[in-house]
């Protein structure tokens, strides 16, 4: 995984751009190529941190830690950008975490709520993690039980509720 995820790196290869409902073009950025301000205004905007499992903002020394540590670790994140607006908006990824593949999104910029983004960046990537990581069958999702738009979401791509966990939170799957 890591020898493949350093190559994706260096050889700048992401998941494809995509549309939103109004045709407004969205491009994908290694999280190595993304401005740090901007990632952690993104990730530690309020409306995302209500819904993640840990509630702390990330510091700016934490991030370039994370940041200097990346390649060694079993993760891939992507930062996404609004070509129309040269804006960031949010991030996905893919983690290795407790036996399972894992993926996360947020939208930090709320002005691009509602447009079917989330949707379209969650599949780009998982077509990407398919193509790239092809031994890897299933990805799970964590989603928090009252999060209804995601979980509906996720439906819409595959997943299903795989068990309920703790601290009102549920685990989702989907076969690759």
């Amino acid at each position: 995984f890591l020898e493949k995820k350093s190559n994706l790196i260096k050889e700048r290869i992401v998941p494809g751009d995509f549309l939103d409902y109004e045709n407004n073009r969205y491009r994908f950025l290694w999280i190595l190529n993304a401005p740090n301000e901007e990632v952690l205004n993104l990730r530690n905007s309020k409306k995302v941190l209500i819904n993640m499992l840990s509630k702390t903002k990330i510091s700016i020394e934490d991030h370039e830690y994370f940041l200097d540590n990346y390649i060694s670790l079993l993760r891939i994140d992507f930062l996404i950008k609004s070509i129309n607006c040269d804006s960031f908006l949010g991030g996905v990824n893919i983690v290795y975490k407790n036996n399972l593949w894992q993926i996360g999104k947020y939208i930090g910029n709320e002005k691009f709520l509602r447009r079917g983004i989330a949707k379209k960046m969650t599949i780009r990537l998982i077509e990407y993690f398919k193509q790239f990581f092809p031994e890897i069958k299933e990805i799970f999702s964590i989603t928090k039980s009252c999060n209804k738009v995601n979980i509906a979401l996720n439906q819409k791509i595959g997943f299903f509720i795989f068990s309920k966990l703790e601290n009102e939170f549920i685990l989702m799957k989907k076969e690759l």
